[in-house]
């Protein structure tokens, strides 16, 4: 939608949308991680296309920044966009494409895959995103980057039903709490543990459900998270 917009789109509901949009992409900027990563959680948690639909809701964003004059809102979005792109290199096979989960399994073996995921269609989403992302970068190739919210921290920031997540942030130190988990994807408590420069499926990165439903590697399974 924010694609369809920047390239013209003039509609019934279209300030209404754009007003959405904007606010989503400012408040995804509270919620990435300090290695680029979109917060763990619901589904489809842990594919690649989650970064590469930040790149692209960044570098929208980053230029519309620059037309309305606010460098230092541009540059911190070029920051984020950067963030997300890096995070997935991580995880490039040495064939090229991705791994499309976070893990370096063989991909026959669909672990952590979702019923409905498969090589070859989140990786051509994911390019297809990073695709359209980079024409959207053209507009802001002389924008230098800004430092981005999760580079700094300083925040933690609340988000309600039916997310039910806190995050906060210091000065690159981060943190997820799920407060009321959704038990087909995640447990009550502490998700995940990000800090800059330090790899982020130490973390830890997300908890455990015994009521999980993407691909597990075997029939025992429990509920788990860090805290109360």
């Amino acid at each position: 939608a924010a694609d369809m917009l920047a390239a013209g789109y003039k509609g019934k509901h279209t300030d209404k949308l754009a007003e959405v949009l904007r606010r989503g992409s400012l408040t995804s900027l509270f919620i990435q991680s300090p290695m680029g990563e979109l917060p763990a959680g619901g589904r489809s948690a842990h594919h690649q296309w989650h970064e590469a639909e930040q790149c692209l809701t960044y570098e929208i964003y980053a230029a519309k920044a620059k037309a309305d004059g606010d460098l230092e809102l541009a540059g911190a979005l070029k920051r984020a966009a950067h963030l997300a792109l890096g995070s997935m290199r991580r995880w490039q096979r040495p064939s090229g494409e991705m791994w499309i989960v976070k893990n370096r399994a063989d991909p026959a073996q669909a672990l952590g895959y979702e019923g409905y995921s498969s090589h070859s269609q989140y990786n051509l989403l994911a390019m297809a995103m990073l695709c359209i992302a980079f024409e959207h970068a053209e507009k802001t190739d002389t924008v230098a980057e800004r430092p981005a919210p999760a580079d700094v921290g300083g925040f933690a920031l609340h988000i309600g039903a039916p997310f039910h997540k806190v995050f906060a942030n210091a000065g690159g130190m981060y943190i997820e709490i799920d407060h009321a988990a959704d038990l087909a994807y995640n447990a009550t408590g502490l998700l995940r543990v990000h800090r800059s420069n330090f790899n982020p499926q130490i973390g830890p990165s997300d908890a455990l459900s015994d009521h999980e439903i993407y691909n597990h590697p075997t029939d025992t399974k429990t509920t788990t998270a860090i805290g109360p």
